[in-house]
């Protein structure tokens, strides 16, 4: 095996200092090279070790008369501790040049071979003649590389080893140059992925890797024969490797306000500098509720008597899902998918019904939580609530008044609800409700909620896989009826600052069971300034028992023409469904969800 330069047989020590992995890797593969033995490489590829080559089949039988350990001895003569050039020089210590003294009658045309060679191998510290083809075995070399010592012998020659050391590298342009290409590139617009894990950087649509290098030659025309399109597409790739094209989702109104008035050329530099202030003020913020998100990710890693939740609803998915035209025109029944995500433990509990089964509010958020609740070990003493800041939802009176009830049953001895800036409430219910998406997108045709909820629990390949829960009609309590009963609809601060207790101007709200009834309420999350309200009227809560709904929820009728229309693309096995969906109560006034599906 070929080294790169001269080096100890021994293993490469570590230098002083801070450690160099990448280089340690490659000062191992060089003195193994030099050694001869099997290594894998920095990139994962196993290199074996030089071994001797088939028999050779002239009339000499040079290589049967050898043993396996002379053969053995041949090969660590070359390859054990050799650098290049040596073991070179070793190697043409075993070829010797006679000149041709009888030449065939060929064609003026042929070229006359001026020399001949002759081949030995060490055997017992003494040179034994062999044919060629037992040299390159027994040496374990190819026969460009006989061809190559054979014209150094002829030149009497020294070997130098020249490899690595040509000029036409793509990384010899003037530094100068190659700042350029790193500032143009950096010149392009991009924008940010508003929903990923990680962050992805966006060039915009219209451009190509091609037409920016054609902007930066336009820009520097005495470029263009220095640098290649070539060059400039490698070192996008390796310092940049943005993408292009993606556009934004649910983007932040206020952001998006603020970076218009930024880039606007009508405004003055003062009124761009508050914008700037503004929008520093405004990310600072909402970091906070991500900050608090992964402190308490990671305490629930180490603590078992702590637990963090994250809660959504799903964009609703329709019923029937087909491919025909007649469809985008048309009406679909909703199948709803409420997420309740355990971050410590990396859980994921879906619960899903259709639109006719039961709605989307604060009654079905609080039966989902007090059914998930009832799954959590007791030893569970400290939960931190995280979902976004929808009123309808999550962030109202009737979710408020249950985590409330729970400290006061001494369920919880503490419990902190969050939510975030209005825009940047990414969480790890999205990346859940992704997750289904990309799985949904490989189907054509669904056709029951059966197979949503099958194709929800095989979405995710690596464990722990999702949970999936069929929720009915009498699942759902009256949790916005009961409440009123209990609590106060609004009260003043204990304080007597004359604040009252509106909840939607709070990001933190804490609720503790020593403090029964009473409710921590700051403007920020984490923030010095808090004030505190008494909400309950009695001192004994009692959870809902009755239930919501006595029959299935009415839809619009529209809705039940629409589906009635494509009941003839349906297969027979699933019209069963159909039955009861047509037969759902009606209602001109039933608005569970607009069309939209949102």
């Amino acid at each position: 095996m070929s080294s790169d330069s001269e080096g100890s047989t021994t293993e490469p020590r570590r230098k002083r200092g801070k450690f160099n992995k990448s280089q340690h890797i490659k000062e191992i593969e060089k003195s193994a090279r030099q050694r001869g033995e099997d290594f894998v490489t920095s990139k994962g590829n196993l290199i074996e070790a030089r071994v001797t080559g088939p028999n050779c089949d002239c009339r000499k039988k040079c290589m049967v008369n050898l043993t396996i350990e002379e053969k053995n001895s041949i090969i660590s003569a070359v390859y054990s501790g050799r650098p290049k050039n040596k073991r070179d020089t070793y190697l043409l210590g075993l070829i010797d040049r006679f000149d041709v003294h009888r030449h065939r009658a060929l064609s003026s045309e042929s070229k006359q071979n001026t020399s001949s060679f002759k081949y030995y191998a060490i055997k017992n510290d003494r040179r034994v003649e062999v044919c060629r083809k037992a040299f390159m075995s027994l040496h374990s070399i190819s026969n460009n590389v006989i061809q190559r010592l054979n014209r150094l012998r002829e030149t009497n020659q020294s070997p130098v080893d020249m490899r690595g050391k040509h000029k036409n590298r793509g990384n010899t342009l003037d530094p100068e140059i190659i700042c350029k290409i790193h500032d143009h590139i950096l010149s392009f617009p991009t924008k940010e992925a508003h929903y990923t894990s990680t962050t992805v950087i966006y060039l915009e649509a219209c451009l190509t890797v091609k037409k920016m290098y054609s902007f930066f030659i336009d820009n520097n025309p005495s470029l263009e024969n220095v640098v290649k399109y070539e060059y400039y597409l490698k070192y996008f790739n390796d310092n940049f490797g943005y993408r292009f094209g993606r556009p934004q989702v649910d983007v932040c109104s206020t952001c998006e306000e603020l970076n218009t008035k930024i880039k606007s050329p009508t405004l003055n530099d003062v009124a761009k500098r508050v914008a700037v202030a503004e929008l520093v003020v405004h990310k600072n913020r909402a970091k906070k509720f991500y900050n608090k998100f992964n402190e308490v990710s990671e305490i629930c890693k180490n603590r078992r008597d702590v637990m963090a939740i994250t809660f959504d609803y799903m964009q609703n998915l329709p019923l029937p899902f087909m491919p025909v035209q007649e469809m985008f025109y048309l009406r679909k029944l909703w199948f709803y998918v409420f997420n309740i995500h355990d971050i410590g433990k990396n859980r994921s509990v879906f619960y899903t019904y259709t639109e006719g089964t039961a709605k989307r509010g604060p009654n079905e958020v609080c039966s989902f939580l007090n059914n998930f609740f009832n799954t959590i070990p007791d030893e569970v003493k400290e939960l931190h609530v995280f979902s976004d800041a929808c009123g309808g939802q999550n962030r109202n009176h009737t979710v408020t008044r249950m985590l409330l009830a729970m400290t006061m049953k001494n369920r919880f001895s503490i419990i902190h609800q969050y939510f975030p800036v209005p825009g940047h409430s990414f969480l790890p219910c999205d990346r859940n409700f992704s997750v289904i998406k990309r799985a949904v997108r490989k189907f054509d045709r669904i056709y029951i909620l059966s197979q949503y909820e099958n194709l929800i629990k095989t979405a995710k390949k690596f464990s722990p896989t999702f949970e999936v829960k069929s929720i009915k009609n009498d699942d759902i309590l009256n949790s916005h009826g009961w409440w009123p009963q209990y609590f106060k609809k609004t009260a003043i601060d204990i304080e007597k600052k004359g604040e009252k207790f509106s909840i939607s101007q709070y990001r933190h709200l804490v609720y503790k069971s020593e403090l029964k009834g009473y409710v921590k309420a700051s403007n920020f999350i984490d923030g010095l300034l808090s004030v505190t309200f008494k909400l309950n009227k009695t001192k004994e809560v009692l959870f809902p028992e009755d239930k919501i709904y006595q029959d299935k929820v009415a839809v619009n009728p529209k809705r039940i023409q629409d589906i009635s229309k494509v009941r003839q693309y349906i297969p027979q096995v699933y019209q069963g469904f159909y039955d009861d969906i047509l037969n759902l109560p009606t209602s001109n006034g039933a608005t569970s969800d607009d069309d939209d599906g949102h």
